[in-house]
């Protein structure tokens, strides 16, 4: 099981990374993080994102993650 944290904006994916690797002294290899600011914009919705499969997924501890490559 993956577990896809994407926030609105790579400072906020940032602070909970970090929070999990100081505080909480932990990592985890399913625990994949991401920030798109689109997400949070309040002019709209943005389109489905299937390139989300194509790009690279931070988490702590581990290399990034590609979705498309390792599944």
């Amino acid at each position: 099981m993956l577990v896809l944290n994407i926030t609105t904006s790579t400072s906020h994916a940032d602070n909970i990374m970090t929070f999990m690797e100081e505080e909480l002294a932990m990592s985890s290899s399913s625990m994949m993080f991401m920030g798109i600011e689109i997400l949070g914009s309040r002019e709209g919705y943005p389109q489905p994102m299937i390139e989300l499969l194509d790009l690279p997924f931070r988490r702590v501890g581990h290399d990034n993650f590609i979705i498309s490559q390792e599944v």
